[in-house]
């Protein structure tokens, strides 16, 4: 069965909204249609892969996201500081897979959204788009 509608709705939806999450049972191809979406309606600064699903302390969530972007730029900024930065001067999509929600996803995605309007993000739900079959 094709998910041509989902798949349709998640990139308006990702291009009026600064934060997106896409939620269903696993194995249903959550992962999948983000992907594609991404893929479809990707800003300037591309989309950009974050797996948050090893975070277990919400403390290290700009840690995975500052990686995942390769800004260890080997000074004494915390994490935290390059990555807003980075995000203030770039128009980029984060797409993250979690496994459970974890109150460090809304927490990194506020702090992104503070940063600038010239960021973009996937990381926390202010709108969602229910994937399943």
């Amino acid at each position: 069965m094709g998910r041509s509608a989902e798949l349709a709705g998640l990139v308006r939806a990702l291009r009026a909204s600064r934060l997106v999450t896409v939620t269903g049972t696993g194995g249903v191809g959550t992962s999948r249609l983000a992907a594609r979406a991404a893929a479809r309606s990707a800003p300037p600064g591309g989309a950009w892969p974050v797996d948050l699903a090893p975070v277990r302390d919400p403390e290290f969530v700009e840690c995975a996201v500052v990686e995942a972007l390769g800004l260890t730029d080997h000074t004494t900024r915390l994490p935290r500081e390059t990555l807003l930065a980075h995000l203030a001067a770039h128009r980029l999509l984060l797409v993250s897979r979690v496994r459970a929600p974890a109150g460090g996803v809304r927490l990194a995605g506020d702090r992104a959204a503070a940063a600038g309007a010239g960021s973009a993000g996937a990381l926390g739900g202010a709108q969602t788009a229910r994937g399943g079959r």
